[in-house]
Parts: C-alpha cells; sequence; structure tokens
C-alpha cells in the first residue's frame, strides 16, 4: 500500500478490538483512524489517510460505528 497512489483508504468489517496490537495497522506513510465496535465481536472501520494531508475534524459516532472526516 505504501507504494501505491491512494491517498485514503476505508476498510470496514475490520473486527479489530482493544486487544489487537497498534504495529498490524500503524504505517510511517498514513495517519490512522479506528473505530471499532464495542458490542459484540465484529464490525468496525479503519480509515488510512497519506500523511501529507491534513485531518481538520474527526467526529467519531460512537453509537452508530460512523467516522466522520473533514480533509484538505
Amino acid at each position: 500500500m505504501n507504494k501505491q497512489l491512494i491517498d485514503i483508504l476505508i476498510i470496514n468489517e475490520t473486527k479489530l478490538d482493544h486487544n489487537d496490537d497498534q504495529y498490524f495497522y500503524e504505517n510511517a506513510y498514513y495517519q490512522t483512524i479506528r473505530r471499532d465496535r464495542e458490542i459484540n465481536k465484529g464490525g468496525g472501520i479503519l480509515v488510512f489517510v497519506k500523511k501529507y494531508h491534513n485531518i481538520y475534524d474527526i467526529n467519531n459516532d460512537f453509537k452508530n460505528e460512523i467516522i466522520h472526516l473533514n480533509i484538505k
């Protein structure tokens, strides 16, 4: 992924939780925003944004498993 022309990548149904180490998804080229499903196993969202983009607003909707980003 690092050598590709991907600026933003969104993965859903990640099935990650607090037991998963950050080394699994953290990266020198991307900022990461993660939203795990708190109830029941499954779900989850993981967003990768190239570090040269500025994320100036992040709203995590913890009820509905939604991430809202404003990127410049």
